[in-house]
């Protein structure tokens, strides 16, 4: 891959040679020669056979080339692989190039075989953030160095309009059911598209009960606790997906997370006028919660759906409902991983975790102990609290969850934290004697950010990282990385470096 606009997720050559030596020499050789020549040409190639803003992903094509000299890679043979990739690709996608246009608009997709579909760009960034909502992971056809999961959001909810608008919101709305998938939901996407999944007839008026909560209380997770309380108190139709809610127990479970107590009804009825108006959104829910009437007859509604198996309640309290969804990899599959050099770090985590008090005897108190020591890691390899969950993979594995579990991009380390983090970089530093006066952003810098890839290993995950000159290094470290063996860990992470 010579550019980011054409992309090939894996490349295998395969050479038949008479002996070691002779494929030694080749291995030098023809790699070389590959990078060098041919890619340039298949970049030319591609932008031949794809018009822009056009997408066409193809799973797989082989070339045989048949018998290769020394001398004839400089004699033509670029020019018939070029002629072959072609070949090969205009047969797998067929005269169904034509219809990119057609296919780009139908939910009943059909490519000829060896084609995963064609379509236009937007298209791609559909299927990259759906990809991502639900795994917690990027695609490989998308960078996970710089893709920004909210601005992409953004993008495609500005550039759907109507049909393609109700396709995409039912298709979040699907994904509710899985809880990870839903807390992620709620984390990245903007509050105008989160009232369109939710209330998109406008029947329970959201949007005015958002801004009502904002003059109650401005505090910055609003957005959160308000559609965490949604999801707590709603359930989705099996018939249709669309979402049934207990609106009253929402603005309750919200006053209640902003810290306000009903000792004196009256008094904060008062408050509440008082903050929002007369006639806000907020306080009729109020008025209607003392009233009763109205939530008992929507908690009657809600418990005969789920009753029935008409509908699934997606509450904390009833994680039996929850589809169990795990981002896998299979034997031949790899994504990029961002952060990838912090395996160096394994051998000092789990002190570092214990000081922190996040463990006890080698495993973690809770969850939530879980995703703060992923949180700490990315701000212990960046120095920043900005990030995007789809670069956490390793630090995810590196604290025992899967990549596909949610952890919020959301935090402030403390200040204890904050000094915790350098003593464990000055640690390294100190126990890796070749650094000498390196600092703690060099250290970051030089080897923890560094990208890698991650492959499925038959007894746990394989962490690939790309050898440079500094890395000569590596061979005067103090400790092992070629295996990470954590006591909270179940699998084992292979590094090969």
């Amino acid at each position: 891959m010579t550019q980011s606009n054409h992309i090939i997720h894996r490349q295998v050559i395969d050479l038949k040679v008479s002996d070691k030596e002779e494929g030694l020499r080749w291995q030098k050789e023809f790699s070389s020669y590959y990078k060098d020549t041919v890619l340039p040409a298949f970049e030319k190639a591609c932008d031949e056979l794809c018009a822009e803003n056009e997408l066409i992903r193809i799973n797989k094509i082989e070339i045989d080339i048949d018998k290769i000299t020394s001398s004839s890679l400089r004699r033509g043979v670029t020019q018939g692989l070029v002629k072959k990739f072609k070949e090969e690709i205009l047969k797998v996608a067929s005269e169904s190039l034509t219809l990119v246009n057609k296919t780009s608009s139908s939910n009943h997709q059909t490519f000829p075989e060896g084609v995963s579909s064609i379509s236009r760009s937007s298209t791609s960034l559909y299927d990259t953030i759906i990809y991502f909502l639900e795994f917690g992971v990027l695609p490989w056809w998308s960078s996970t160095l710089d893709f920004d999961v909210s601005k992409g959001i953004e993008q495609l909810y500005r550039e759907l309009h109507d049909q393609s608008l109700s396709r995409f919101t039912k298709r979040l709305n699907s994904l509710l059911v899985n809880k990870q998938s839903h807390r992620r939901i709620v984390d990245v996407c903007p509050t105008t598209l989160l009232i369109q999944i939710f209330d998109p007839n406008n029947e329970y008026d959201l949007q005015g009960l958002i801004k009502d909560f904002q003059k109650l209380d401005d505090r910055i997770n609003l957005k959160r606790e308000f559609f965490n309380g949604v999801i707590n108190n709603c359930v989705i139709r099996s018939s249709n997906s669309s979402v049934l809610i207990d609106i009253e127990g929402v603005v309750i479970s919200v006053i209640k997370k902003l810290g306000y107590t009903f000792s004196e009804v009256h008094k904060f009825q008062n408050m509440l006028v008082e903050k929002t108006g007369a006639n806000s959104s907020l306080v009729k829910v109020f008025n209607e919660f003392i009233d009763d009437n109205v939530r008992v007859s929507n908690k009657i509604a809600i418990n005969q759906l789920v009753g029935r198996n008409s509908g699934v309640k997606i509450s904390e309290e009833y994680e039996g409902n929850y589809l169990s969804i795990k981002f896998n990899l299979q034997e031949d599959e790899s994504i990029e991983l961002a952060n990838a050099g912090s395996v160096l770090l394994w051998t000092y985590l789990p002190m570092f975790f214990s000081e922190l008090k996040l463990m006890k005897k080698g495993e973690f108190n809770d969850r939530s102990s879980q995703e703060r020591a992923v949180q700490l890691l990315h701000f212990l390899v960046n120095g920043e609290i900005e990030a995007e969950e789809h670069q956490w993979v390793i630090f995810k594995l590196l604290c025992g969850l899967n990549p596909s579990e949610f952890v919020s991009t959301e935090f402030e380390p403390t200040e204890e934290e904050s000094i915790e983090c350098n003593n464990l970089l000055q640690s390294v530093i100190r126990n890796w004697p070749v650094l000498k006066n390196t600092s703690p952003s060099g250290l970051q810098k030089s080897f923890l950010r560094r990208p890698g890839l991650l492959k499925k290993d038959v007894n746990g995950w394989m962490v690939h990282i790309e050898r440079i000159a500094i890395d000569i290094l590596l061979d005067r470290l103090n400790w092992p990385i070629s295996v990470i063996r954590l006591p909270w860990n179940e699998n084992v992470i292979h590094v090969k470096w």
